[in-house]
């Protein structure tokens, strides 16, 4: 499955498309780009998480 649906709670534009409130919106995950089912990816702050916990595992200070 590549879409997902969302409800509007309140009025909103998106783009040049008025959304009303109460309006279901169907969004298409593949087509916005996102990469669902793609490789795995990298966490950004895998290094930083690595370091606090070798920090707590060695009891080292931060000065």
């Amino acid at each position: 499955m590549t879409t997902t649906r969302r409800l509007a709670t309140v009025d909103v534009t998106v783009g040049d498309v008025a959304v009303p409130a109460g309006a279901t919106v169907t969004v298409d995950l593949a087509a916005a780009g996102l990469p669902f089912g793609g490789e795995p990816r990298v966490c950004p702050g895998r290094d930083h998480a690595l370091a606090i916990a070798v920090g707590a595992v060695h009891g080292e200070e931060s000065g």
